[in-house]
């Protein structure tokens, strides 16, 4: 990676780090060996987004067999209080690392996981982020009314919502040209 790339990707960490780090619950989505997509409330083990997404799981959760069939998966975060919304798209596996248990443990996650790192079955999923999306609606009131007046006055669209899909440049490697169909 050119030193361009470099600061690119970091520039889309640090953004994307500002929008998620507060959020405890992402929205997990696979693809069911039945073929249909199912999401899933999820707790992010690390609040800190260096690039990669990690969750605790069970080894018998069906999300492992739905990413062993396909690792392709879609994880959305969304703070309703901040209008904030964030889509990510990426290439998960499972990790079963007991010095990346221990890195990543945080005791809310006793929760779901009451005898902690001892629980037998734990396990991580890894998310490696191919592609991210956010919408952020977070300006003031009067900033919204404003851009709505406008766009009423000048026949041109509103654009108070801040909209952007961040340029993350592992992607260009990870997606194969099969993949790349108009949404």
């Amino acid at each position: 990676m050119n030193t361009a790339t470099i600061n690119e990707r970091q520039a889309a960490i640090v953004q994307l780090n500002s929008m998620i780090q507060d959020i405890d619950v992402a929205m997990f989505t696979t693809e069911a060996q039945s073929g249909l997509l199912r999401s899933r409330p999820m707790m992010t083990a690390s609040r800190n987004f260096d690039g990669d997404l990690w969750f605790f799981t069970s080894q018998n959760d069906p999300r492992v067999g739905d990413i062993k069939a396909n690792s392709r998966v879609g994880i959305s975060y969304a703070c309703p209080n901040a209008k904030s919304y964030v889509s990510i798209s990426g290439t998960a596996s499972i990790v079963d690392d007991e010095q990346k248990f221990e890195a990543l443990w945080r005791d809310d996650l006793k929760e779901w996981f009451p005898d902690g790192l001892e629980s037998i079955d734990l396990t991580l999923i890894k998310v490696q982020v191919d592609c991210a999306e956010y919408w952020d609606h977070s300006q003031s009131v009067m900033v919204r009314l404003l851009s709505y007046v406008k766009s009423i006055i000048t026949g041109e669209s509103n654009d108070a919502v801040a909209h952007e899909e961040l340029n993350w440049p592992r992607a260009v490697t990870a997606v194969s040209t099969n993949d790349q169909s108009a949404d």
